[in-house]
């Protein structure tokens, strides 16, 4: 497959969380959580997309929105990283970036 792709949506940053359990929650049988560090690793939603258009072959330019966060360095440094892949992302400070 070989060709340019525009892709515009909603572009998410995929975290990963990792820690400790040493108790469980007292209002609920759920085990409670201390989050050692973050890691985000990967582009979610239509950065997903993208970076599959660009493993099949294709040039792949990503229109999309986040927020004015610490989020959307590391959202901007994955999308440089990515060869085959240009972006234009327009920042909006009344959200934050789509993270989950």
């Amino acid at each position: 497959m070989s060709g340019n792709v525009l892709c515009i949506g909603d572009i998410i940053l995929d975290s990963y969380s990792h820690g400790d359990v040493k108790r469980i929650s007292p209002e609920a049988p759920i085990p409670v959580l201390k989050i050692n560090n973050n890691k985000y690793e990967v582009l979610g939603g239509c950065g997903n997309v993208a970076k599959n258009i660009c493993g099949a072959g294709s040039k792949c330019h990503v229109i999309s929105v986040c927020g004015d966060d610490e989020e959307s360095i590391v959202l901007k440094k994955l999308l440089k990283d990515s060869k085959k892949l240009t972006f234009n992302l327009f920042t909006d400070q009344s959200r934050c970036t789509t993270k989950k």
